[in-house]
């Protein structure tokens, strides 16, 4: 993730820019990817299988809010991937 210095010369990382979770199960992860429309990741909502379908396409950030089980589960297939999975219920 890309960091930043801030005024008192800490540090910071830069805030990731997701795209809403009603856009990414409508226009569908490929086409955001192709799509150039300046997200940083993608935001799943509950959908296991688009948060699995947004890692094949190459999103190394992906918002999950499912249970903490299946959260669990994808963050392992992320870290394999080098992707990784933010929010969710697991503190990631």
């Amino acid at each position: 993730m890309a960091r930043r210095q801030d005024l008192a010369g800490r540090s910071r990382a830069r805030a990731l820019k997701l795209a809403p979770a009603e856009l990414t199960a409508f226009a569908g992860v490929g086409f955001l990817r192709r799509a150039g429309l300046g997200y940083d990741g993608v935001d799943c909502g509950d959908k296991a299988g688009l948060a699995l379908a947004a890692m094949r396409e190459g999103w190394k950030a992906v918002g999950f809010s499912g249970k903490a089980r299946t959260t669990q589960k994808l963050v392992w297939i992320a870290k394999a991937q080098g992707a990784r999975i933010v929010g969710g219920k697991t503190g990631c």
